[in-house]
């Protein structure tokens, strides 16, 4: 169960990049990261990635619309929904899907450097 708790302090880091002023698909890159070194099996490190993304995404879009922004009405519209709380949702799942691949990839980036590492150190 480590994993939990890398998966918490990943969302710690990623909460803190994102009012860093870094763009949004350095959140996929901080995932990878965790997929790479951390999970010792595929369903872990992709639901960790999209937990991670998904809650930090869906607290930066609720504090935008607790602040009576008017960007998520306004990115309501552009997307063709009816209101802001639909966008809350889209934005979650577009989040957590970024950060489960994001972080499955690095999962996948290991798994494939450490067979190859494998097979060549049993010829």
């Amino acid at each position: 169960m480590k994993w939990i708790l890398v998966a918490a302090l990943g969302l710690a880091a990623l909460g803190l990049v994102h009012y860093l002023m870094l763009p949004w698909y350095f959140d996929g890159v901080l995932v990878f990261v965790m997929g790479l070194f951390v999970h010792p099996k595929w369903w872990a490190a992709l639901l960790s990635g999209w937990l991670v993304t998904a809650v930090v995404w869906g607290v930066h879009i609720y504090f935008l619309m607790a602040s009576n922004s008017d960007l998520p009405e306004r990115l309501a519209q552009m997307f063709g929904l009816s209101d802001a709380a639909q966008l809350f949702w889209v934005v979650v799942l577009a989040g957590g899907f970024w950060g489960g691949l994001g972080s499955l990839a690095g999962w996948s980036f290991r798994a494939l450097w450490v067979k190859s590492r494998q097979r060549r150190f049993k010829r």
